[in-house]
């Protein structure tokens, strides 16, 4: 859950009022840090995790997990906050559509084929 609840405070941290396209027309600065991808979701999930970690001591409040559960959290963080990216939305949505959909369309042809044989057990 907190992994989820980060990317969500995260995903717009310090937006400087422009979108990726025109930082990477403009050549801007950030653009080239991060390598003209991703630039202004790379840029938030960088500026807060160094947050997170503790840029501020006072800040770092996942210093009380193990090395390994910070590494998960801040790869499930990073992951969350580009797939906030506009440019990948309809890739990501046509990606779960048809990681998903087959699955309920199987589970209710499932169902339906118990409550027509009389049995409404699921």
């Amino acid at each position: 859950v907190l992994a989820g609840l980060i990317p969500a405070i995260l995903h717009d941290y310090l937006p400087p009022g422009t979108n990726n396209a025109f930082q990477v027309a403009v050549g801007a600065p950030v653009a080239i840090l991060h390598n003209n991808s991703h630039v202004l979701e790379n840029h938030s999930a960088m500026r807060g995790l160094l947050l997170l970690k503790g840029e501020f001591t006072d800040t770092n409040f996942l210093s009380s997990l193990s090395q390994a559960k910070r590494r998960k959290v801040r790869d499930m963080v990073i992951g969350m906050v580009l797939a906030t990216d506009m440019s990948e939305h309809f890739n990501t949505v046509s990606s779960f559509k048809s990681k998903v959909l087959p699955k309920l369309q199987t589970k209710k042809q499932t169902q339906h084929h118990r409550i027509s044989k009389g049995g409404w057990s699921t």
